[in-house]
């Protein structure tokens, strides 16, 4: 921000300038002049009015007073006939108030300035006059003085303790080589520094060259990209998809559905509730059901031995009511450091609403410092959520107990995916975590199924975290399994570890068996049964994947489970007094040799009992069966109408291996292209196709009726 004081004055040459005999004020700044030789003397501040100050310029000492108003003075020049020593005297005019000037950008030097028509008084005799205003010339940047700032503000950065005598002199001569100011033409004046007046831009004028400079650049953008084939998107190479992982990860989508489907319960998650702390280990049951008197349930009770008993004596120990008593009950196994002893921790739904006095049953003291109705007997408490619902945990940790009911405990990583996709109406569900099984074992279990659980977790492999078993005992028997995969795994890959474990089990277990000498010729028949009982077990078995984890889908006819209870509770019991160190002497068998023709080996034997078999199970089984590969042509299926995964259910017996896959192609002999299989000889295969596909390659059709 500026101020100043300036004279219009005209010389006998008729030249127009600005000069200034007067004040001078920037900002802070005072100018004072000689009286003497009138230069100019410059004060930071007025801080040193009323001191003498000397003149940098005839050195005459002199009082510095504050500066009175400037007197302004037009300069008429003199007539060109008469001699410069006569000259006109121009009439003397007051001087105007100083004018602000806002602050604001730095004009361009190339903008004409613009004097207002009313910035200075004109004298009556210049009235008669016309002046031409015309564009003004340029100010030589070289003619400014170097003692003024161009931006008009220099004076105020400076310090207020400069020496008054340091500061130069303002020339007052007259002189253009007076900072601010030009010499012009004649008919031309114009005060430097006038900004012009910023010209205002249409809005509408704006958008539209917006608008066009946005076309333009996309259009070369385009042309650069039409020119240019590595950047060009009809250039770019799509990505490559793995048309066969689709088409797998369709299928086992498919097929997991189809798995889910067969479920005979659709109950809630199991609940936590009322649990205080985390279990590794989760037990959840039926009582009620699996305790009636129905037939079924009796047989599979019966079938369960030793271990059926010893978990009716658990139930009854815990919670004080007989399993036909219990609705429901969870058994949570909390695991601590591994040299102590788990504890457990109980949640059990009655059948019925239990009169006010049921407390007594418990055979404890009622805790009155606590605000849940807590009850302590010499081993367990009990706490009454409702005439129907109550939990137990070990008397130690009754407070726990109590803030249990409204903070529950969390589900355990480990476990929390499996407890999400749980069903609280199944009979039986068993889930913990694999690795605390492995390193609680000796607390866990008795000292003759530690063995056993070490054999179960090498068995499962690394592949597996956790894992859930169900049991569903009604209409028919219904098992499933969910397999969490471990950190380093995922579950296609444990559907994959889980198929070939299983199609290897029975020959484990028959290596087992076969040292094995039952006492009785019962146990004997069953025990030697075992192994072909866990091979139908394989074939009616379903491995499937989703997101979260592998799911084996098992369903038995209603006879089925209590045999298999029975013959696998036959069969522990026998291992444990077998040495099973002692080698297998393999038995000389009659078994006829493999036949060379894969023609012969379709005439071997072999037993179909599918139930909701895939078609690429079934079929891998028969070519296991007569060792030989046995493959399908997904395309050519596909392109049919025909999925790899559609469902297998008969019941033959054994048969032929030609009558098994007859009786698969005669399910889709109806339809517009049916299956087909051709027989490689040279290769030893057989591949599942379509008559079209094998007739467009050349692909004999082999007969199989």
């Amino acid at each position: 921000m500026s101020f100043a004081v300036r004279v219009f004055a005209v010389n006998a040459n008729h030249d127009y300038r600005w000069t200034v005999q007067g004040l001078d004020i920037l900002m802070a700044t005072v100018t004072i002049h000689c009286p003497k030789c009138s230069a100019s003397l410059k004060l930071a501040d007025r801080s040193m009015l009323g001191r003498k100050g000397k003149c940098p310029k005839c050195s005459h000492r002199f009082v510095l007073e504050e500066p009175e108003e400037v007197e302004l003075t037009l300069a008429e020049p003199p007539a060109p006939a008469r001699p410069a020593s006569k000259a006109i005297n121009p009439p003397v005019l007051k001087g105007t108030s100083a004018k602000w000037v806002p602050d604001g950008p730095k004009a361009d030097p190339g903008d004409p300035p613009v004097i207002p028509s009313n910035s200075f008084p004109t004298p009556a005799a210049d009235s008669r006059r016309t002046r031409q205003r015309s564009t003004p010339e340029i100010p030589d940047p070289t003619e400014i003085n170097p003692g003024v700032s161009d931006t008009g503000t220099a004076a105020s950065n400076r310090s207020s303790a400069i020496d008054p005598q340091e500061l130069p002199a303002l020339d007052v001569s007259g002189d253009p080589a007076i900072p601010g100011f030009t010499r012009l033409g004649p008919e031309k004046s114009v005060a430097v520094g006038r900004r012009r007046k910023p010209k205002r831009r249409n809005p509408s004028m704006l958008m539209i060259t917006g608008i066009c400079t946005a076309v333009i650049a996309g259009t070369g953008i385009a042309v650069y990209l039409l020119k240019d084939p590595v950047n060009s998107p009809a250039a770019k190479t799509p990505p490559i998809v793995n048309q066969e992982w689709q088409d797998q990860k369709k299928i086992d989508a498919e097929a997991n559905e189809v798995a889910t489907a067969l479920s005979p319960t659709s109950g809630e998650p199991i609940p936590l509730r009322y649990l205080p702390f985390s279990p590794k280990v989760l037990l959840h049951i039926r009582p009620a059901e699996l305790w009636s008197r129905d037939n079924q349930m009796r047989e599979f009770r019966a079938t369960l031995g030793n271990l059926g008993a010893w978990l009716q004596k658990q139930i009854v120990d815990i919670t004080t009511f007989e399993p036909a008593e219990i609705e429901e009950l969870t058994i949570a196994v909390v695991l601590g450091a591994r040299t102590s002893a788990p504890e457990i921790y109980t949640v059990f739904r009655l059948t019925e609403e239990q009169t006010p006095d049921v407390y007594r049953r418990f055979n404890g003291r009622m805790r009155k410092d606590l605000d849940e109705e807590v009850y302590e007997a010499d081993v367990y408490s009990y706490m009454m959520i409702d005439r129907r619902t109550f939990s137990a945990a070990p008397v130690a940790v009754s407070d726990a107990l109590a803030a249990a009911k409204k903070y529950p405990a969390m589900a355990p990583v480990e476990l929390d995916a499996l407890l999400r996709a749980s069903d609280r109406t199944r009979h039986m569900t068993l889930m913990f975590d694999v690795s605390s099984i492995d390193v609680h074992r000796e607390y866990i279990f008795i000292e003759q199924l530690q063995r056993l659980a070490d054999q179960f977790v090498v068995w499962l492999g690394k592949d597996v975290s956790s894992l859930s078993f169900s049991l569903h005992l009604q209409p028919n028997t219904y098992i499933e399994t969910l397999m969490h995969q471990s950190n380093e795994s995922s579950p296609s890959r444990v559907q994959k570890s889980m198929k070939a474990q299983l199609s290897r089990l029975p020959d484990d277990v028959m290596s087992g068996v076969r040292i094995m000498t039952p006492q009785t010729e019962g146990t004997r028949q069953i025990i030697g049964r075992y192994p072909a009982m866990l091979r139908a077990l394989e074939m009616a078995t379903t491995v499937d994947a989703d997101g979260q984890f592998a799911r084996l889908v098992t369903l038995l006819p209603d006879r089925a489970a209590p045999n298999l209870a029975a013959a696998t509770l036959l069969t522990w019991n026998q291992s444990l007094l077998t040495d099973m160190s002692l080698t297998a002497t393999t038995p000389k068998t009659n078994e006829p040799k493999l036949p060379d023709k894969v023609a012969d080996r379709l005439q071997m034997p072999v037993l179909v009992d599918f139930r909701n078999f895939p078609l690429q199970e079934a079929v891998a089984y028969i070519g296991e069966e007569i060792k030989t590969e046995f493959i399908i042509d997904g395309d050519a299926l596909k392109g049919a109408g025909f999925t790899q995964n559609m469902s297998q259910t008969f019941n033959l017996g054994t048969v032929p291996a030609l009558k098994a896959i007859d009786s698969i192609l005669q399910k889709y002999a109806a339809e517009r292209d049916p299956m087909v299989i051709h027989v490689d000889e040279a290769n030893k295969k057989i591949t599942l196709l379509t008559r079209s596909k094998a007739q467009a390659s050349g692909m004999a059709e082999f007969p199989t009726n």
